[in-house]
This record gives C-alpha cells, sequence and structure tokens, in this order.
C-alpha cells in the first residue's frame, strides 16, 4: 500500500488508498488486543459503577441533575466529587493504557498517540491549542462578565468548580411550556419537510428508548436504516439534542450511498455536521415558529452563548489536560487537572481524583477537541449558507442539495476540509464564533 499511494491510476483509487492507509494506522494501536481489552476492563466498570451521594447511590443522570440543579451547594459539592472512587480505581489501568497507546504510536512513525489522532484528522496539536487559545480570549470578557453577575445573583462570593454547571443552568433557563416533548418529532420532521425532503423517504427512523441521555444516532446499514435513540423531556435542549443526533443520521444516509471504505469520516467532521443541523433550533426565524416573542427569542440566543462559553472552556481544560497527560502519564495528573480547570473555568483549584472517572480518557481518546471544532464548523457553514442566500436559508431546498452535494454525498471521497473550504471560501477559522452576555446583545 505505502508504494500504491502515489501511483494510484486516478484519484479516487487515491484517496481510497489513503484512507484505507490512515484507518490501517489507527488500527495498529486501536485494534491490538492489549489495547482494546484494557480499556474494555475500564469501560466495564465505568459504566458499571453508581456514584454515592451523602450516602445515597443515584444515577449518573441524578448526578447530572445536581449539578445543573440543586441549590444546596453542598450537596452539589458531594455530587461532583462522588466519582473520585472510580476514578482512584482506574487510574493506574487508565495511566498503562496511555502508555501503551504511545508506544504503539511511536512504533508507527508518530510522536505519541495524540500527533497519531490528531494527524489522522487533518489536525495538529499546535493548531488545537492555537484555537484554543482563540476561543479562550475572545470569551474572557463576556465570561467573566457573567461569572460576576450570575455568582453575585446565586450570592457567592467565589466559584467553586461544583459551582459552574448551576451557574449557567440558571443564567441559560428558558420556559420549558413552548417545547413539549410531544412535539419534538412532528417539529423535526416537519421542518426536513420545509426543505422539500420527505422525511419518511430518508431511510431515518427515531426509536424512543430509555437511555441515559438525551439520543444517539446508530447508523445500521446505511444509507436505507439509520435510527436515532432517544429519550426526549420537554424543554429547548431536547429539541436541539434531537437535531444534533438528526445532523448526524442524515450525513450517514448520504455518506452511505459511497462504497464503504468512503463512509467513515473523522470525529471533527462529523461532530460538525450534527452541529450544522442542531444551530437551526438557536436560528431566531425557526424560534420566531414557535410563537417566542423577541424577547424570548433572545433569551434562548444568549442562553446558546453561554452554554459556548462555559462549554469550550470546560472543553479546553480536559484538552490541553490530556494533550499534557500523554507527554507525561506518570506526572501528578490531578493536580494538573486542577490547574487546568482553574484556569479555564475562572474557579478555585481543586485537586480531587476525577479525571480517570468519566468516559473520554479510556473509551474517548483525543476526541474532546472535536466538539469545539465543531463549533466552528457550523457557525462557517451558517454563515456562507447566509450570505450564499441573502439570507433564505430555512426551508430553502437548495440549501438542503447544498449540505447534500458538499458536505455529505461526497463521503471521505475528499477530506473535509477540503469540503469545508469548498462550502464556506474558509478553512478552519476561530473568528467565526462570537461569544456574547448582557442586556440587548444577540448572537
Amino acid at each position: 500500500m505505502r508504494d500504491w499511494l502515489d501511483r494510484a491510476p486516478d484519484p479516487l483509487t487515491a484517496r481510497k488508498l489513503r484512507v484505507l492507509w490512515d484507518s490501517m494506522a489507527l488500527a495498529q494501536v486501536n485494534s491490538v488486543p492489549e489495547i482494546y481489552t484494557l480499556q474494555n476492563r475500564i469501560m466495564d466498570r465505568i459504566v458499571a459503577f453508581r456514584p454515592v451521594v451523602f450516602g445515597r447511590e443515584v444515577s449518573h443522570s441524578e448526578r447530572n441533575r445536581i449539578l445543573r440543579q440543586e441549590t444546596d451547594r453542598a450537596l452539589r459539592r458531594e455530587a461532583w466529587v462522588s466519582i473520585a472512587p472510580l476514578s482512584m480505581e482506574v487510574a493506574g489501568d487508565t495511566v498503562e493504557l496511555i502508555e501503551r497507546r504511545n508506544d504503539l504510536a511511536r512504533r508507527a512513525g508518530y510522536a505519541d498517540y495524540v500527533d497519531l489522532s490528531l494527524s489522522l484528522a487533518s489536525l495538529s496539536r499546535p493548531e488545537v491549542i492555537s484555537i484554543i487559545n482563540h476561543t479562550e480570549e475572545a470569551s474572557a470578557a463576556p465570561y467573566r462578565a457573567f461569572l460576576a453577575e450570575a455568582a453575585g445573583a446565586a450570592g457567592l462570593e467565589s466559584v467553586e468548580p461544583w459551582d459552574l454547571g448551576y451557574l449557567v443552568e440558571k443564567a441559560t433557563a428558558v420556559p420549558t411550556a413552548p417545547f413539549p416533548k410531544d412535539r419534538i418529532v412532528p417539529v423535526l420532521e416537519d421542518f426536513v419537510s420545509s426543505f422539500g425532503r420527505d422525511p419518511r423517504e430518508l431511510g431515518i427512523r427515531i426509536v424512543f428508548h430509555d437511555i441515559p441521555y438525551g439520543g444517539l444516532c446508530v447508523p445500521i446499514d446505511p444509507p436505507s436504516d439509520v435510527r436515532v435513540l432517544t429519550n426526549p423531556q420537554d424543554g429547548h435542549n431536547y429539541y436541539h439534542v434531537l437535531f444534533h443526533e438528526y445532523g448526524h443520521c442524515l450525513h450517514a444516509v448520504y455518506a452511505g450511498e459511497n462504497s464503504q471504505i468512503l463512509q467513515d469520516e473523522p470525529g471533527v467532521f462529523c461532530e460538525g455536521m450534527a452541529e450544522l443541523w442542531g444551530w437551526f433550533t438557536f436560528d431566531p426565524e425557526w424560534l420566531r415558529g414557535f410563537g417566542l416573542d423577541d424577547d424570548l427569542v433572545q433569551r434562548v440566543t444568549r442562553a446558546h452563548s453561554v452554554q459556548m462559553m462555559a462549554g469550550h472552556r470546560t472543553l479546553a481544560a480536559n484538552v490541553t489536560w490530556e494533550y499534557r497527560a500523554y507527554e507525561n502519564p506518570r506526572q501528578d495528573l490531578t493536580n494538573l487537572h486542577a490547574a487546568r480547570e482553574a484556569r479555564y473555568l475562572l474557579c478555585q483549584p481543586r485537586p480531587v481524583h476525577r479525571w480517570a472517572g468519566g468516559p473520554f480518557p479510556a473509551g474517548y481518546p483525543v476526541y474532546w477537541q472535536n466538539y469545539v471544532l465543531a463549533d466552528l464548523i457550523a457557525a462557517a457553514t451558517h454563515r456562507a449558507l447566509r450570505e450564499r442566500f441573502d439570507g433564505a436559508v430555512l426551508g430553502n431546498p437548495e440549501v438542503f442539495r447544498t449540505l447534500v452535494a458538499e458536505y455529505w454525498r461526497p463521503g471521505a471521497s475528499r477530506t473535509w476540509r477540503e469540503k469545508l473550504a469548498g462550502l464556506t471560501g474558509r478553512d478552519l477559522d476561530p473568528a467565526a464564533l462570537v461569544y456574547r452576555w448582557g442586556p440587548n446583545q444577540d448572537t
């Protein structure tokens, strides 16, 4: 394959060879038995673990609810530290997993596993760090203003890590009544129909199932069978979640018209396609279709900006922690994690052993940055579509045809960066994101 990479008889064959070569490079790490056996052992423990809060075992969804909505600060703190026993239990295995991934990546010719993962996604560590630094700088003033106002309203003299989710939830809460769960699927299907597509003919099925999160896209057999598992509740957030998952499905359906080797694309672009569709739920015109007045529309759009600010800063802490952890897995990863959180979230540093207690370090390595970059892709694409179609985006069949032709149907026959530049006229552009906080400011 190495010999043929530069001698393929035509561009499509050359692209297939490159995709297969990259897949084999990643498989040299992820598909090695010693890796997936250790990874599965860690993930089994994470899935089976139940946090204990003040002596009471709770579900993960209940723990998350406490962190977001509980007015009792002591209870929020207990929920925040409740994964410490799990983190300490799996920390040794997680460090070993990081070291083994690094060793195999170096044998494959890369500096470490981070370098391998990013390279195969057409990214680099310096580029990702540069984007993170840009988002930190761009959100600095509005984020500080938000923290000061939200903490003051809650009567907090300082912000602890277990306060942030609660403060964001309070600041971004919008009435749930306009967004009932029993309307979520009809609204989505009507939205698809407005673009001239019959949702019944797309091969996408929405299945209600009791899962511990809002939604999950499962491409069973694209393009004829792609499903969304969803467990909706009342509220705008769940509309956004289902639209996000439907974006994954649309991508899978149209990419599924290709040969198998060209159906899968890097996670950064997949998440970008999901958020591209998810961002429609923050469009003022779409919101006014629910009968929302201008004040409520502005509250929803401001909520999106606050959620992005806090979310991107949380992701920045996790991304930079993970990159440094792969540089030296034997350092004090607990203190490193606390320092990263303190820097980006502007909270008190609390070195509690939590870094190994979630699914990402073991199960989804070097993935966190994709969620930040996905918003860049969504923002740039929405801007480009507004420019191309003079603002007439919602319900415009030409918009849908453009996304099919330039993003979804090509699959991996073109690199995701080529597709992004082709539609938007730009490469990844951190300036596409705008963070705002305060009265009378739209995102």
